[in-house]
């Protein structure tokens, strides 16, 4: 009998062992699948939140901010005003995110979240088409080749080489294209390393801009841009000052054209919540936009306001001279000391070029991708792979990049130059659609007709009637400079809204010749006027 027992106590005790073995290992299984989901949500935020910052904190502020021509100091000639517009901008951006949350909400689950798409949501299929066209055909080619220029300026003038026009031609053409091309190639089929490196490299690129706050505690209180409003700036060939520090002459027309180059500082912020269709936790995506737009409001105004303190220009290569020079007097530095801090900004100023050259091309495949699987564009009734996306995307930046560079050089001897003029253009019409889906979203409020997550009530309206009310006034006195002050700008205004209307009429003549592409006859033949039925009936 008591074998009997004995035996039935040690089978008992074997099951209970197992039954705890297999909890515990149930239980740890799952510990490790929490690890492992908290881990790629931090990993996606990550990501999300360093391409807002890569995109924004870049060559914008490197460029745009000091006193060269069609820059902020330049514009407004006072730096306190400067800093106050960049201050100003900031706000408006982070009001403009809060009501993009609202936004980005109806394709939270679909994933599709480009402006083009969410316009043919909120307001309808064409204009969202010619709103595709603009991002793919103007606005993406813009960033590619920019970015991908100034790669190689940095380069020639780090080494500080002097080049003959056409071998200028040469290098810049060869080069450039060969940038974009591997970039745009990289992020197409390896978009885990370029993620990679946008996490990296971005926390990189701020070590040297960290730098620069130290002139806020050792400012140059003799050829400081705030300090320095008269005598001539060392190493710049007896060029006097333009700029004062008096609020007695403010011109209201200087102020308003003065945020233009602002407008492509602070251009793409809402480009990272393209990267929804490939992030699995999409809760994390306004969290990382809105953190990522607040960090950088903040940092711009706290790096203007340092530059302005530390330099003698407002340009990070003037702070490099100061404090190359042991924060003293650069009136008289050494040769050597001061070309030491052209070499270093330089440098600096690639690798930032190049992060930023990778943040648009990380982002750049979305919008093929998405648009064209949306219907919004003709693509022979095919869907297309993101990888496709991406090298079409390329060979329109390559083809768009080469009259460019080419008419630059050879009619201005400046390479940069109408990608410089270009890029404010295509930021302030970037600037003018968000204020498009902002006032349809409003609208969307009262009609419901699209389903969202929505803002708290107050600050939604306290938000878009801010963001509406700015931006109105700012893209309305931007389109009247654009074709009134200056007879270049004029000029690629014109061949811009030229273009996309051309191609706009060949998409929509494509599209109606279409009878086999469902999507295309459901957006313009059953219920073009209502896209979020449609929106729902398709995402159902």
């Amino acid at each position: 009998m008591t074998k009997i027992w004995w035996s039935k106590f040690r089978n008992f005790e074997a099951d209970f062992f197992m039954r705890w073995m297999l909890q515990h290992l149930k239980y740890r299984e799952e510990i490790v699948i929490v690890k492992e989901k908290r881990n790629l949500k931090l990993f996606e935020f990550l990501t999300i939140f360093t391409t807002v910052v890569g995109t924004m904190v870049g060559v914008g502020i490197y460029v745009k901010n000091d006193n060269g021509a069609g820059h902020v100091l330049n514009i407004v000639q006072n730096p306190y005003i400067a800093i106050i517009l960049w201050i100003f901008m900031g706000t408006i951006v982070v009001s403009l995110m809060i009501v993009f949350l609202e936004i980005a909400s109806s394709t939270l689950k679909t994933g599709n979240g480009t402006v083009a798409a969410w316009i043919n949501i909120f307001i309808g299929r064409r204009l969202a088409s010619m709103a595709s066209l603009f991002y793919i055909f103007i606005y993406l080619p813009v960033n590619y080749g920019f970015f991908a220029i100034l790669i190689v300026q940095y380069v020639i003038t780090a080494a500080g080489a002097e080049l003959q026009q056409s071998n200028q031609l040469l290098i810049f053409l060869g080069c450039g294209i060969f940038m974009l091309a591997l970039s745009a190639y990289v992020n197409s089929y390896k978009r885990m390393a370029g993620k990679k490196v946008q996490i990296y490299g971005t926390f990189l690129k701020f070590i040297p801009l960290l730098l620069v706050f130290i002139a806020l505690f050792i400012p140059d209180r003799i050829w400081g841009v705030i300090f320095n409003t008269q005598n001539a700036i060392p190493g710049n060939g007896g060029e006097l000052p333009s700029w004062n520090t008096s609020f007695e002459n403010i011109n209201g027309a200087m102020i308003l054209a003065g945020f233009s180059p602002i407008f492509f500082a602070f251009t793409g912020f809402v480009y990272a919540a393209n990267m929804q269709a490939e992030t699995q936790n999409k809760s994390i995506v306004s969290k990382a936009i809105l953190s990522g737009v607040i960090f950088v409001a903040f940092f711009y105004a706290l790096l203007a306001a340092a530059l302005f303190l530390g330099s003698k220009d407002g340009s990070v290569v003037g702070f490099f001279e100061y404090m190359f020079n042991g924060f003293k007097d650069i009136e008289n530095i050494n040769p050597s000391v001061r070309q030491a801090s052209i070499l270093t900004a330089n440098v600096i100023l690639v690798m930032v070029s190049f992060l930023g050259l990778n943040s648009y091309t990380l982002i750049g495949p979305n919008f093929a991708h998405t648009d064209i699987n949306e219907g919004l564009l003709f693509f022979n009734n095919k869907k297309i792979k993101r990888t496709t996306a991406g090298i079409l995307q390329m060979l329109i930046s390559v083809v768009f990049y080469i009259p460019m560079v080419a008419t630059s050089i050879l009619v201005k001897n400046q390479p940069t130059f109408l990608y410089d003029q270009i890029s404010n253009v295509a930021s302030m019409l970037d600037f003018f659609l968000y204020l498009v889906l902002v006032i349809a979203a409003v609208k969307n409020r009262f009609s419901k007709k699209v389903s969202v997550d929505k803002v708290k009530t107050w600050v939604f309206f306290a938000c878009s009637t801010y963001a509406i009310t700015t931006l109105s006034i700012l893209c309305g006195y931007s389109f009247y400079n654009y074709f009134t002050e200056d007879a270049v700008l004029a000029i690629v205004f014109g061949v811009i809204i030229v273009v996309i209307l051309g191609i706009f009429t060949i998409n929509e003549i494509l599209l109606n010749k279409s009878k086999n592409n469902c999507k295309n006859e459901q957006l313009t033949e059953i219920n073009k006027d209502k896209p979020s039925k449609i929106y729902k009936e398709y995402k159902d």
